[in-house]
């Protein structure tokens, strides 16, 4: 699913609210397994706890699947940040989980999240640090539309910059899902850019599908070109040239002489079918 992480992005403030903001108790879960465990791994472990029990909770009380899934890659990833993650500990987010829906099933209701958590690495985790970097420019540049045209310009820009870099780092050989997120990005840009004019940002953001259409259309001609290119090379002006060419010329010639015996045996088939047919209708007469 590690590839799949990143689809959370586009419902990223709703899943936060949840999260983050989730009222904590002080001593409510104290007796929970969670406690136990998570001690070694989190900063506040009181705390985190009660919010990924309340928030499973949540998950759970939402009848549509997508809403469940996207929620769960949402606290896959919340619970590696560095707010809640001690330095320098190796944290398995799966096992973490499944050991909760086990040893935790007072507190946790249902396996919401079957098949979604996992362990991630530190690049997936910085790698969705930057894809919200850039949905929190934009939701900034949408909600400026009371400002003046520089101030939003000034949100342009960086949402621009923002954006060339990772389609340049990330996206360079072909669409994936954290380029798919990028694109939902780009239509909430360009839709804002609309009636809006700005001389350091574009009014569409380029495109990442045109960019790899042109590469998936040029790579197939240009390895065809090549290997048109090499084998001439080694027909006309290498040492493999002057071994190919008279084999060359002998399968030619065996070709030539297997279409000669093969006109031969045809024409002596048609002879022979002349022959017979004759025959059918030839009638002896005996002299008396």
């Amino acid at each position: 699913m590690t590839e799949e992480i990143y689809t959370f992005v586009s419902s990223l403030d709703e899943y936060n609210d949840k999260l983050v903001n989730i009222d904590v108790t002080e001593g409510l879960f104290g007796e929970s397994k969670c406690i136990n465990f998570g001690k070694e791994y989190f900063k506040d472990v009181d705390k985190t706890c009660e919010q990924i029990f309340k928030y499973l909770n949540n998950l759970k009380a939402r009848t549509h699947k997508s809403y469940r899934i996207e929620g769960c890659k949402y606290l896959n990833y919340r619970i590696y940040k560095e707010d809640i993650l001690k330095e320098n500990v190796f944290f398995n987010a799966l096992s973490f989980y499944k050991y909760l829906i086990v040893e935790d099933e007072d507190y946790i209701e249902e396996d919401v999240c079957d098949g979604y958590i996992e362990s991630i690495s530190k690049d997936v985790v910085e790698k969705a640090d930057k894809l919200i970097d850039l949905h929190n420019e934009i939701k900034q540049f949408v909600q400026s539309k009371l400002s003046v045209i520089n101030d939003r310009c000034n949100y342009a820009k960086k949402c621009f910059e923002l954006y060339v870099n990772l389609k340049d780092t990330f996206c360079i050989t072909g669409l994936n899902t954290f380029c798919n997120e990028l694109v939902k990005l780009k239509e909430k840009y360009d839709k804002e850019m609309q009636l809006l004019t700005c001389s350091d940002a574009p009014k569409t953001l380029p495109s990442i599908q045109n960019y790899d259409l042109t590469v998936i259309t040029l790579t197939p001609f240009a390895i065809v070109l090549i290997i048109c290119f090499t084998l001439f090379i080694l027909y006309k002006f290498n040492a493999y040239g002057i071994f190919l060419h008279p084999r060359i010329r002998k399968l030619k010639k065996i070709w030539n002489n297997k279409d000669l015996e093969t006109e031969q045996i045809s024409n002596v088939y048609d002879n022979n079918y002349s022959n017979i047919n004759n025959n059918k209708y030839s009638i002896s007469y005996h002299s008396l």
